[in-house]
């Protein structure tokens, strides 16, 4: 039982914040966590007294279910933004608190702060697992979902999100074709309220010698739009170069494009049934670090 409780730390804590002269934020919160041999376990809880609202309830874990296998989660639901007065100026022209307490009461600022919050809730579970002896297997999958804002004041509300789920899966490599490089290969799928989207990337990330870095990227792409009942397909391209100087400079160049081809059920009015666009861009950089 010693043993147990010595793994466990806990931290309580209590905030009180004002803005212009009246409360801002007046929150109590306590964080605990937990390190066994092969689990970790975080977790925060915030809550707003001034507002009575929870703020946050976050709890992540690890866990090393086999001496290969990891699995990792988190939860968290709340507030979005965390619910402050402050939040009360959000589409406003007025810049501080002092300014709308000129047009509005303080219990109506108030009011407004929690308009302006949305509730969210999120979650993901995850696993990683080393294959043969270069190669990690990892693979996720979650949600997010933000609840709508209230319109007042002239703001209007922010609809809901809906349910957003996700599934990623990704394959990385290491010293693939020689010592040093990284290869990664991922699919992603994601699904929202406007539609769903898949997209394969390839990332590769090669030391050709002790001062060059290379790394071609190929992401491709396919998105079903649910609005206008169209799909578009997108393959973009790019090349990063990294050239270490002595003395801790470097120069970066990336190039790169983004083709699409986007094909429409009904084709807009004036419009063809199928839309084609190319982009192309460089971006170059010199870093000192001193």
């Amino acid at each position: 039982m010693d043993a147990l409780v010595e793994q466990w730390d806990f931290t309580f804590f209590a905030i009180m914040q004002e803005i212009d002269g009246i409360a801002d934020r007046q929150a109590v919160g306590a964080e605990a966590r937990y390190r066994g041999e092969r689990t970790s376990i975080v977790g925060v809880v915030d809550v707003d007294l001034s507002y009575g609202i929870l703020n946050s309830a976050l709890v992540t874990a690890n866990w090393r279910a086999t001496e290969k296998l990891t699995l990792n989660g988190r939860v968290n639901v709340g507030a979005a933004p965390f619910l402050t007065t402050r939040n009360a100026l959000i589409g406003q022209s007025v810049t501080t608190i002092e300014d709308l307490l000129e047009t509005f009461s303080e219990g109506q600022i108030r009011r407004l702060a929690r308009d302006r919050t949305a509730q969210v809730s999120n979650g993901t579970f995850g696993l990683s697992w080393p294959l043969f002896d270069r190669y990690q297997l990892n693979f996720d999958i979650g949600y997010y979902e933000v609840d709508a804002t209230i319109e007042s004041a002239s703001v209007a509300e922010i609809p809901a999100s809906g349910t957003q789920t996700f599934i990623y899966t990704s394959l990385v490599g290491s010293s693939v074709i020689k010592d040093g490089d990284t290869a990664i290969f991922s699919l992603q799928r994601s699904d929202t309220r406007n539609g769903t989207s898949d997209t394969l990337m390839f990332d590769f990330r090669f030391p050709t010698s002790e001062r060059l870095r290379l790394n071609p990227r190929l992401a491709l792409s396919s998105r079903r739009h649910v609005g206008n009942q169209s799909e578009e397909w997108i393959a973009a391209p790019t090349l990063r170069l990294a050239f270490r100087w002595p003395r801790h400079h470097q120069l970066e160049l990336e190039l790169g494009a983004r083709l699409s081809t986007r094909d429409f059920a009904e084709g807009p009015i004036g419009l063809e049934q199928r839309q084609e666009s190319s982009e192309y861009f460089y971006n170059a950089g010199y870093w000192w670090e001193f």
